[in-house]
Order: C-alpha cells, then sequence, then structure tokens
C-alpha cells in the first residue's frame, strides 16, 4: 500500500504513536516533535510542562488531605503544617471555596 492510499486517520494516528519525527506523515507533527526533543529551548519548555504538572498534582494532593483531616481534632494549623500549606489555604478549604480535586 503506497503512502497515497493510506488514509489521513490512520496517517495521523500513526505520527501520534511515533517518537521519531523522520517517521512521521504530517511535517506539522514532526517539525514540533522535533523542537520538543532535539532543542534545548524545546526540552525545557516540556520540562516545565511536566514540572507544572507535578506540583498541580501535589496541590491537588495536599488538598484532598487537608479536606480529609478537617474531619478529624486536628487543627486549621496542624493541617497546614501536615500538608505544607499556609493556614489562609486550609481555612478556605474549610470554608468550601477551594474546589481542586
Amino acid at each position: 500500500m503506497s503512502n497515497q492510499d493510506i488514509p489521513d486517520i490512520v496517517k495521523l494516528i500513526h505520527d501520534f504513536n511515533c517518537t521519531d519525527p523522520d517517521e512521521m506523515y504530517f511535517s506539522v507533527l514532526a517539525d514540533r516533535v522535533r523542537y520538543f526533543k532535539e532543542t534545548p529551548e524545546g526540552q525545557a519548555e516540556i520540562f516545565k510542562m511536566f514540572d507544572d504538572a507535578r506540583k498541580e498534582a501535589a496541590d491537588a494532593r495536599a488538598i484532598k488531605i487537608a479536606r480529609s483531616l478537617l474531619n478529624t481534632t486536628f487543627s486549621v494549623e496542624q493541617i497546614a503544617e501536615i500538608c505544607a500549606l499556609s493556614v489562609e489555604e486550609v481555612q478556605k478549604i474549610k470554608g468550601g471555596e477551594q474546589s481542586n480535586e
């Protein structure tokens, strides 16, 4: 089967699963992958995105734990210390103003 006979959707699925930009059908995707994989600027962007996502997940987990601890005898100050949150953040969670999960 020649490249012309392959439906575009199949090519797109291939490109999304491909890690080598030289093997991609769509040049726009190949260029972006090449940028992120092969340039210092692109690599820095990716690392920042992963770091931001990690921090966001850690914050969401701390908030979830703080919510659970609010149903115990721990004080707001103790919960803040345990969860590495500010007292103000825990008070907002207690007041229902924080909805991250």
